[in-house]
């Protein structure tokens, strides 16, 4: 007998011997034939819901035939089933089946996911959310991002998408929209605003709301704010609740300090209006540019105001400026002390002529008891109507020398003035003999106390009828003179020491003086020097008689080109013709003379004009036509000037 293995084909032989009646046969054999019966196995492979798997038999001999129970025959079959199912199969080898063998698909379940759309203002974020329909799995963004959740923050609408993947099972793909609304863009203008003042804000787009300190609506208002910068805010709304904000600055600028200055003028005449800074404008009854004109007023204070803008910032403020309109037109008479000093002088005041002697005893028969003190009781020099005093005074002035507080230790009568207070038989003390003059002064004019004093330049007129007069001479320009101006004022400029007295009169000075030389402090400021040059310029401003007509005058300004004239055609082709319109009669000479250091004289004719003509043209009968270009100058005199132009021949 042979045996193989499960696997080979083996045979066995068989012999019988058959009896019959004793007789056996012959042996007889047979051979069995042994086929081998095949194995077969099956995989179970996992698989997503929806997706096919592949089983494959695999048979422990080849050769053979397949039989699935799905009816299939080949070794492998492609299934999708919807849930985990086996599938069986039977291997055959040479009519010999296997036993049967089978595989297992497991099928795993596909998950879901979805995602929120948020609705987010452009600028801020929004946060996605993948929700699963089954946990444990992994999350995989368009943006590369692995986690449930993500933050974004798209400048627009936008779609992200998500595959949510569990026990290697992917989802459909789930996306969320992030709407975004847009706000556009925001600007804001900076501004500039005066202090006490108020500004529009303006911003883009339209439609916006301010908000900060001092905004009320669209206005921000800088009443009461101090100079500096203050910040605003524009904001612009949108759909679900978005909005825009920008800042921007609102710069409060300072006002200008503004001053005007007060001034005194007397009625009819006018006065020149100064503030500061410079630059500014003047507004108010009776003015015009920046002078005040009084004529036609009454006595009393009149306000005019003076408006100054820095060109810089914008910003204006204004300053009011009293003036005091006063009637002036009383000629107020004062004597110098060389006139006092002057045995045989003549004067005026009031209309009446007065010597010397006449004109002292006027002036202190004025005072009580005709007695005037100068000093103070207990150190003063006093003095009256007396002859005996009368050629005292005439023999002591003028006086000189340092100004310095009298010693007396008593009040002396003048006579008995001696020693150190003289100095070759005058006075040797400014302040003193100023004061004397002063005090004789006011004496001989009641009216001359009452003047007010501030510094500036005092004007004072001469009267038109001499002496007795309350009429100026009205000022003029002339151009039939050499001297420009007629009757000009005169001009003296009052120091500044009289703003610091107590009484700002000519009387307040007087007893400034007066304290002064007895010896009694003085206020801050106030020295003796000062006061013997103010009462100086009091002295002389009205000596002989004047008329004040106020302070801060402008003077009278007569410019011209009192010999202008025009000269055409220009160049010149051949004889020129010369226009001019003198302001007053005058032999005219024109002069031609050549472009040279010594400006030669080629021609000259004679004219006259006796100021008649409106216009007159006259033809120079020279010929400049000489074939070649030349310059040359062409010279007018008159009687009292002379202008040149420099021409160009053709």
């Amino acid at each position: 007998m042979e045996y193989r293995s499960n696997y080979s084909f083996y045979n066995r032989t068989y012999s019988v011997v058959y009896t019959l009646n004793g007789c056996p046969s012959p042996s007889a054999s047979g051979t069995v034939t042994v086929k081998p019966v095949p194995t077969v196995s099956v995989n179970s492979p996992s698989v997503c819901n929806g997706t096919s798997a592949t089983l494959t038999a695999t048979p422990s001999l080849a050769g053979g035939t397949y039989l699935w129970n799905t009816g299939a025959t080949t070794a492998s079959i492609t299934v999708t089933p919807s849930e985990t199912t086996i599938y069986s199969v039977v291997y055959t080898l040479n009519g010999c089946p296997s036993p049967s063998a089978s595989g297992t698909v497991t099928v795993k379940p596909v998950p879901t996911v979805s995602v929120n759309s948020p609705t987010v203002c452009n600028g801020t974020s929004a946060t996605l959310t993948a929700t699963p329909s089954l946990a444990g799995g992994t999350y995989l963004w368009n943006t590369g991002a692995t986690t449930a959740s993500i933050t974004v923050s798209p400048s627009s609408t936008t779609i992200y998408s998500v595959v949510y993947t569990l026990n290697g099972c992917p989802s459909p793909s789930a996306s969320g929209t992030v709407t975004v609304i847009t706000i556009p863009t925001v600007t804001a203008d900076p501004k500039n605003v005066c202090i006490d003042g108020s500004v529009n804000l303006t911003g883009l787009p339209l439609g916006g709301t301010w908000s900060g300190d001092h905004v009320t609506g669209n206005t921000f208002s800088a009443n009461g704010l101090s100079a500096g910068s203050y910040v605003v805010t524009y904001t612009i709304s949108g759909a679900n609740g978005c909005s825009r904000s920008v800042n921007t600055t609102i710069t409060v600028n300072a006002l200008p300090t503004v001053t005007a200055d007060a001034k005194n003028v007397c009625s009819g005449s006018t006065v020149g209006l100064t503030g500061s800074p410079s630059g500014g404008t003047w507004s108010g009854e009776n003015v015009t540019g920046n002078t005040f004109n009084a004529t036609g007023l009454s006595a009393g204070s009149y306000t005019v105001t003076y408006t100054y803008m820095n060109s810089v910032t914008g910003c204006q403020k204004s300053a009011n400026a009293t003036i005091v309109v006063s009637n002036c037109s009383t000629a107020l008479c004062t004597y110098t002390q060389g006139y006092y000093g002057n045995l045989g002088g003549k004067s005026c005041a009031g209309g009446v002529t007065y010597s010397t002697k006449e004109l002292i005893a006027k002036a202190l028969s004025s005072y009580p008891d005709h007695k005037m003190v100068i000093g103070k009781a207990g150190n003063s020099f006093w003095m009256t109507d007396s002859a005996a005093d009368i050629d005292k005074i005439i023999e002591i002035l003028p006086g000189g020398g340092n100004s310095y507080a009298l010693t007396l230790g008593g009040d002396k009568e003048i006579t008995t003035i001696s020693g150190s207070y003289l100095k070759k038989g005058t006075i040797n003390n400014t302040l003193l003999a100023q004061t004397i003059t002063l005090g004789l002064n006011l004496g001989i004019d009641s009216q001359l106390g009452h003047l007010e004093l501030h510094s500036g330049k005092l004007a004072v007129a001469e009267p038109e009828g001499g002496c007795g007069s309350n009429t100026p001479k009205p000022r003029s320009c002339s151009y039939g003179e050499y001297t420009p101006t007629i009757n000009e004022y005169k001009y003296y400029d009052i120091p500044a020491i009289v703003n610091l007295l107590p009484n700002k009169t000519v009387q307040g000075l007087f007893e400034m003086a007066n304290k002064a030389l007895g010896g009694d402090p003085l206020p801050a400021g106030i020295t003796l020097s000062g006061l013997a040059n103010a009462v100086d310029i009091i002295n002389n401003a009205f000596d002989g008689c004047k008329i004040s007509m106020g302070y801060d005058q402008t003077p009278l300004t007569c410019i011209e080109d009192r010999a202008s004239f025009v000269v055409y055609p220009v160049p010149i082709v051949d004889y020129p013709t010369i226009h001019y319109n003198f302001n007053y009669p005058t032999n005219v000479t024109i002069q031609v003379r050549s472009f040279n250091t010594n400006g030669t004289v080629v021609y000259s004719q004679s004219d006259v004009f006796d100021g008649s003509d409106t216009d007159r043209d006259v033809i120079v009968n020279y010929n400049f036509n000489t074939g070649v270009p030349q310059i040359y100058f062409i010279r007018v005199i008159t009687n009292i000037g002379s202008s040149s132009k420099q021409v160009i021949s053709h």
